[in-house]
């Protein structure tokens, strides 16, 4: 997805972080990476997240669940994946925020709309 699609709020605050490198430094802090996670796999799940996690396709909501198990029992059994196989900067992607993005609109829509 283009970055253009994305609601000005995110782009905003993506070009902070990209230009500070503080994606790349926070995203080693964390060590997520080691599990084989991407950045959005650890969002709490509020009910906006799942609401979007509803929308997602069935194959990209497969993958993410898949990622999740496989990290909770690396971490429960003190492992982690081969350096090799750990999430890069190539494949941590956004999957999730142009879903959660029309979700949050939508609420404020009918929020804006809703008679008081």
């Amino acid at each position: 997805m283009n970055k253009k699609e994305y609601p000005g709020w995110y782009q905003s605050l993506m070009g902070i972080v990209e230009g500070a490198s503080i994606d790349r430094r926070y995203a080693r802090a964390m060590n997520y990476r080691r599990y084989g996670l991407r950045f959005e796999d650890l969002l709490v799940e509020t009910a906006d997240v799942a609401e979007a996690l509803k929308r997602l396709p069935r194959d990209v909501l497969s993958e993410r669940d898949d990622r999740i198990k496989l990290a909770l029992v690396l971490n429960c059994a003190g492992n982690e994946l081969p350096k090799e196989q750990w999430t890069n900067d190539g494949s941590d992607l956004p999957y999730l925020a142009p879903y959660l993005a029309q979700v949050v609109q939508e609420r404020r829509d009918r929020e804006a709309f809703r008679p008081k």
